[in-house]
């Protein structure tokens, strides 16, 4: 059962225990209507304080409360809170009470209770599968058992339910003395119209969240639904949206769950985001949607090239699609398009635009010899183009030197890409990623503004060398160079990276065959012993 069904069997159970009781119902709604006065003059009526009689004003009220409750072993129950003075207005504190007193608070936001110091607090569970079909059965047939040929549809419903008492008995009464073919085709009507009367009461929650809590939710509704939180952390940071607190008070208002480090929202509740971005816009036209995750409606988009400002996001999983038929300029009109998430390496597909504003870019298999020389990454925060077919990123210099902002620069697996800059220069870098690019023989001299760089991938690339410059990474923790066949020595400037915690040499047989020989560093003579340093970086 629901929140407010648990508080009222038990106000109905213990209520007898006490001088007096009072259950004040639908906090956050009435206060919205009509403000608190209303509530503490039920409250002191309910309590035999005040009876028949207007309080002044709330402050009042307030006065009255605190100074007559002590005096009482009270039972009170204070229903949908969403803010902190509501229960302070209300009664809720430990300093008030008489002895014996009992408080109960419901509210959608674990943290008004954490703050307010309750005694205790009790997350109320979605139902469990026999629970659910019992009270299914009592809202949709008034019994306990469904007819025969009611059974598989009952069970239906209850499945598109999720444990949820509210859509549960929503759904129930909605059916209640229908025929089986009206079932099906509410069944039908669902699949693609969510219930509005759920969705309301679900987006009350939603409705008070900050503007980028709000983001957050929709991210992770029409994107990110199951996983991982350190996948998703980064992609929210780089849409500037504040991941840590957000996703803290999502948690605390129990739109969101988090276990075994994995997010994921309710069935219902990732259908209520959906169905906000949805009516962005009419059902005809995905263009004016901010978030686009249905292939059917990416695939419209891009082909037909009706992409518009008002698309921010848009992520394709990986479908094993072949051989997509995109308009080249696609996104060329995508001006507020931050999150590009394209896992379908099949699209042959090659984009003559992308948008300057893209934060977030993530093309497995991106099918071009190089991104757009129209592109101007400024804003760029991470560029992850695994397993493509790009020869060389751009067949210009000067993008190189807008990504100023770039933390993450992936290209693993990138077998045909045989062309880096001369230097890289890129300041806010963490993360570089060249692993099995087989055809990088060389690795650019590192500018001297680098030392944010942590982690280093080069392993199953064709170096020989690494460059002296490499001293610059002064905040290197990771260097991964296995198989790196034809390595075959170290520069002095190596064994300045003082922080180097991870050093991944294996495969590298002709370094650590050189390293036995005391023969793989430059200005050897300025170094420890050959072979204390070879027992070092055995380890």
């Amino acid at each position: 059962m629901g929140k407010t069904t648990l508080a009222r069997v038990v106000y109905s159970m213990i209520s007898n225990q006490f001088e007096a009781c009072s259950f004040v119902a639908n906090v956050r709604e009435v206060c919205e209507k009509y403000g608190i006065l209303q509530l503490q003059q039920k409250l002191l009526n309910d309590l035999s304080i005040l009876r028949d009689m207007n309080v002044k004003d709330v402050d009042n009220a307030v006065y009255m409360i605190k100074n007559r409750l002590r005096h009482k072993k009270i039972l009170l129950i204070i229903d949908d809170v969403n803010e902190l003075d509501q229960m302070n207005k209300l009664g809720a504190k430990h300093d008030w009470l008489g002895p014996g007193s009992r408080v109960i608070i419901t509210t959608r936001d674990a943290k008004l209770l954490t703050t307010q110091k309750v005694d205790g607090i009790y997350e109320a569970k979605v139902l469990s599968n026999g629970e659910a079909f019992h009270l299914f059965n009592l809202k949709a047939f008034d019994k306990e058992h469904p007819p025969k040929d009611y059974l598989k549809l009952s069970l239906a419903f209850v499945h598109y339910a999720g444990g949820l008492p509210l859509a549960i008995e929503v759904l129930g009464s909605i059916l209640n003395g229908r025929s089986t073919f009206e079932w099906k085709s509410v069944l039908d009507r669902l699949r693609e119209f969510p219930e509005r009367k759920i969705l309301n009461v679900l987006q009350i929650s939603f409705d008070g969240l900050h503007e980028t809590e709000q983001e957050i939710f929709l991210n992770i509704a029409c994107f990110f639904n199951h996983k991982n939180q350190e996948t998703i952390i980064p992609i929210l940071d780089c849409l500037e949206l504040y991941p840590k607190i957000g996703l803290s008070t999502l948690i605390e208002k129990s739109l969101i769950k988090l276990e075994d480090n994995q997010l994921w929202m309710h069935d219902l509740l990732q259908e209520m985001g959906r169905d906000i971005v949805r009516r962005e816009c009419p059902k005809d036209q995905p263009e004016k949607r901010s978030r686009l995750w249905l292939y059917e409606d990416i695939d419209n988009v891009l082909t037909n090239n009706t992409g518009t400002e008002a698309i921010q996001g848009i992520v394709l999983p990986f479908l094993g699609t072949e051989g997509a038929q995109w308009n080249p300029e696609s996104f060329s009109k995508m001006n507020r398009l931050k999150l590009l998430i394209i896992e379908d390496s099949y699209l042959m597909y090659d984009p003559k635009n992308l948008p300057n504003g893209l934060r977030y870019l993530n093309w497995h298999g991106y099918p071009s010899k190089s991104l757009p020389t129209s592109f101007q990454p400024d804003e760029l925060i991470e560029l992850h183009l695994c397993f493509s077919n790009i020869e060389q990123l751009w067949t210009r210099a000067k993008p190189w030197e807008m990504l100023k902002k770039l933390i993450v620069l992936n290209l693993e697996g990138c077998k045909n890409l045989k062309s880096l800059p001369r230097k890289f220069e890129m300041k806010s870098l963490k993360i570089l990623i060249l692993s099995n690019c087989s055809k990088i023989k060389t690795i650019p001299e590192f500018g001297e503004n680098m030392g944010r760089v942590k982690d280093l991938y080069l392993n199953g690339t064709a170096i020989t060398k690494l460059p002296t410059s490499i001293g610059n990474l002064s905040g290197l923790v990771s260097l991964d160079v296995r198989d790196c066949k034809n390595l075959m020595s170290l520069p002095s400037t190596f064994f300045s990276l003082t922080g180097l915690k991870d050093l991944s040499l294996s495969g590298c047989s002709k370094l650590i065959e050189n390293l036995g020989r005391g023969e793989s560093f430059d200005g050897i003579g300025q170094m420890p012993s050959s072979k204390a340093m070879f027992e070092t970086l055995k380890k």
